[in-house]
C-alpha cells in the first residue's frame, strides 16, 4: 500500500493487482492516503472504469488487443465427436418409427446440449478475448472443447437435477475469465451477453423446422425425431431466459453489474454462491416468478409454432430409465 500510495504522489502509472483496496482507501474519506490519491486525481469513478491500472491521462494507452484470426483448424477434435454422434443419433431418432424408441433421443438430447453448451461458453471466451482477456486462448476457451468448460457441480450434477426433475435446461459450463484485464463496463456487460447471444442463435436454428411447416408435413412418419427436437429447443429456451434473470451468478445479472454502484456489486457478488439454492426456490415453489416464467416459454414456444405436446413427448422419451 505505502508504494502505490508514494507512486501515485509522484504521478506516476500505478499497477493494481486489485480494485478493492484503493476502493476502500477512498470510502475512508478524511485519511492521509485517501488525499494523496485524491489530490493526484485517482478517484473512486476511475478505479471502476480501470481495474487494472490507474494511470494518468496520457501517454501510456491501454494496449490495444490484436485481430483474432480463427480457423476451422482450432476446434476441438472432442466437439466434432460431440457433434458427430448428435448427428448420427438424431438420424436414428428419425428412423425410428416407434414413439417407445427413447434411448435415441436421450443421446440426441443429450449430445445437442453438449454443443449447445460449449457454443454458449465459446461466446463467452470470444467477445473476452476480443476485449482484453487473451488468457482465454491458452485455456482452450476458443476450441469448443466441451472439457474445458466443465466444473463439477455447475456443469454435471445442478443441471442433471434441474433437467430430469422439471425439464429445466440449467447452464452448465464455466468459464474463467480475468475480468482486470477488460476495461470499460460495455466490454464487461458484453463479455457476459455474448453465451446467452449464441444460446439463442442455435435456439432460433432448431425451432426452424416448425416455422416453415417441415415438422406438421412428416410429424406422422417421424414422431420421435420431432419429439425431440421439440424438446431441445425448449431447453435452450429456457437456458436462455433462466440466464437471463438478474440473479448474482447468472449472466443476466453479470451483464447489469458493471452499472451498478461497487458497494452494490460487492454485497450482490457474495450472494452468487447461493444462486442454485435460490432458482430451486423460485421454480419449485409457488411463486410470482415461477408463473412469469412458465409462461412466457409457453408463449415462446407458440410464437415459433413448437407444439407442446411434442415438448412434452419428447421429454418423456428422453427420460428413457422410466
Amino acid at each position: 500500500m505505502t508504494a502505490a500510495v508514494e507512486a501515485a504522489s509522484n504521478n506516476l502509472a500505478v499497477n493494481i493487482s486489485t480494485r478493492h483496496l484503493l476502493s476502500g482507501i477512498l470510502l475512508a474519506r478524511g485519511t492521509v492516503a485517501a488525499g494523496i490519491l485524491t489530490q493526484n486525481g485517482v478517484t473512486y469513478k476511475a478505479i471502476q472504469e480501470f481495474p487494472v491500472m490507474v494511470m494518468e491521462k496520457s501517454e501510456q494507452p491501454m494496449p490495444e488487443v490484436p485481430d483474432f484470426k480463427w480457423h476451422p483448424r482450432q476446434i476441438s477434435p472432442v466437439f466434432l465427436l460431440v457433434l458427430l454422434g448428435t448427428a448420427v443419433t438424431g438420424y436414428w431418432a428419425y428412423l425410428s418409427g416407434q414413439v417407445n424408441s427413447r434411448f435415441p433421443v436421450f443421446l440426441f438430447v443429450t449430445g445437442g446440449w453438449i454443443v449447445s453448451l460449449s457454443l454458449h461458453e465459446f461466446g463467452h471466451a470470444l467477445v473476452a478475448y476480443l476485449s482484453g482477456d487473451r488468457t482465454v486462448a491458452g485455456k482452450g476457451y476458443l476450441t469448443l472443447n466441451p472439457l474445458k468448460y466443465t466444473h463439477g457441480m455447475l456443469s454435471i450434477v445442478y443441471p442433471l437435477i434441474f433437467l430430469i426433475a422439471g425439464g429445466i435446461g440449467l447452464p452448465g459450463g464455466a468459464v474463467y475469465i480475468n475480468r482486470s484485464l477488460i476495461s470499460g463496463r460495455v466490454r464487461h456487460s458484453l463479455v457476459s451477453l455474448a453465451g446467452p447471444i449464441a444460446t439463442a442463435l442455435l435456439a432460433l436454428l432448431l425451432v426452424i423446422p416448425f416455422i416453415l411447416g417441415i415438422v406438421a408435413k412428416s410429424l406422422v412418419t417421424h414422431p420421435v425425431f420431432w419429439s425431440g427436437l421439440a424438446f431441445l429447443a425448449f431447453l435452450e429456451f429456457t437456458a436462455l431466459l433462466l440466464n437471463l434473470l438478474p440473479i448474482p451468478g447468472l449472466d443476466g445479472f453479470n451483464a447489469l453489474a458493471p452499472f451498478l454502484p461497487y458497494r452494490v456489486q460487492a454485497a450482490m457478488a457474495s450472494l452468487s454462491r447461493y444462486a442454485i439454492f435460490l432458482l430451486f426456490i423460485l421454480f419449485w415453489m409457488d411463486t410470482p416468478v415461477q408463473t412469469w416464467f412458465w409462461g412466457a416459454i409457453w408463449w415462446t414456444m407458440d410464437l415459433f409454432k413448437v407444439d407442446g405436446n411434442l415438448v412434452g413427448i419428447g421429454y418423456e422419451l428422453f427420460r428413457f430409465w422410466q
